[in-house]
């Protein structure tokens, strides 16, 4: 096969690069295998030179011929794997010729397609998941979530689960892993529906009954309890022993957003819906409102104005600058938006 090899090489003048190319892959792919591990590295080398005057189509062809291959050479797989997306999606999702290191080098270099790709493969170990989740945007983390084959770090899922809060396909791909571990599975309770909490405690049952049980228990008491606090928060300020602007700093402190809305929904009396929507609006005026009529002073106001820097990505000029409107808006305007809020 090697004489094979270096004869088509030598002797192209009756074939295009790209049909060269491509013939050069099928007599590797049909050779036995004692031949191909000889002839492995002359097949890279003039692979490698000849991809560099070939078009795109040529290239993927290559690409999706190698992408199964058990005996893919390594240096091939990387310079396929480092052309444009169209070229290296077939190996970056199938090739068993890259490594995890490879991967992870790619997933942190590379853009976003590329590490949807890699999220894509049969079996991904934890070194190449943490770059995925580190780095990659929701769209990443649900197709990484969704793959039954990746492993992850406990920082990893950690931080899955925090971003997990207000995306319901991060909150489903989670609860169907069957491999997330009990202390993961208790933080993630609070965010799901029902359905997904019994999804998720049948199964743990797999990792037994009484681990399952503990864990949906955890997540349903963490829930009630949570309400029933905030409930008791909200009675101690309508009887004046305690204030909007303390209970809301401490749900802050929390980060118990669904609580924060539960408080200015039940002392306004505005749909949490709404105020929700409100709370997340480009526009501060509508939220701002809210919280004139819920009692919040400027200081109190402060910590709204800080979740939403975060959560909108806002500088904090911006947020200073909602502060000082606050402060100057009168609570008789703030009453009379607020009706309409409620209709």
């Amino acid at each position: 096969m090697l004489t094979e090899l270096t004869e088509l090489a030598r002797h192209n003048s009756d074939k295009s690069r790209g049909e060269l190319l491509l013939a050069l892959a099928d007599l590797f792919l049909a050779a036995e295998r004692s031949e191909a591990i000889e002839s492995s590295g002359l097949f890279s080398d003039t692979m490698r030179r000849i991809l560099g005057h070939v078009g795109l189509d040529d290239r993927r062809g290559l690409s999706e011929k190698m992408a199964g291959a058990e005996l893919t050479p390594h240096d091939l797989a990387l310079t396929l794997a480092d052309d444009v997306i169209d070229v290296a999606a077939p190996i970056l999702t199938q090739s068993e010729a890259l490594k995890s290191g490879d991967l992870a080098r790619i997933a942190s270099t590379r853009a976003i397609e590329y590490q949807i790709a890699i999220a894509a493969r049969r079996k991904l170990d934890v070194a190449v998941t943490d770059v995925l989740v580190q780095r990659g945007n929701i769209e990443v983390a649900h197709a990484v979530t969704g793959n039954e084959g990746a492993e992850f770090s406990k920082e990893a899922l950690n931080l899955l689960v925090a971003r997990a809060r207000k995306d319901t396909v991060l909150q489903s791909n989670l609860a169907s892993r069957p491999d997330l571990p009990k202390d993961v599975a208790r933080n993630l309770m609070p965010f799901l529906s029902k359905e997904l909490r019994e999804k998720l405690g049948k199964l743990l049952e797999r990792g037994g009954q009484a681990a399952a049980t503990e864990v949906t228990a955890n997540g349903v008491r963490c829930i009630e309890e949570g309400r029933s606090a905030t409930e008791a928060a909200i009675e101690d300020i309508r009887h004046g022993r305690d204030s909007v602007d303390g209970v809301i700093d401490r749900l802050a402190a929390q980060e118990s957003t669904t609580e924060i809305i539960f408080v200015l929904s039940q002392m306004t009396g505005v749909a949490e819906k709404n105020v929700e929507k409100s709370l997340t609006l480009k526009e501060a005026m509508p939220i701002m409102m809210i919280c004139k009529v819920a009692g919040l002073t400027p200081q109190g106001f402060t910590r709204i104005a800080e979740y939403r820097s975060f959560e909108l990505d806002q500088s904090m000029a911006a947020a200073q600058a909602s502060i000082r409107q606050y402060r100057a808006i009168p609570r008789e305007q703030a009453e009379k938006t607020v009706r309409s809020l409620k209709n």
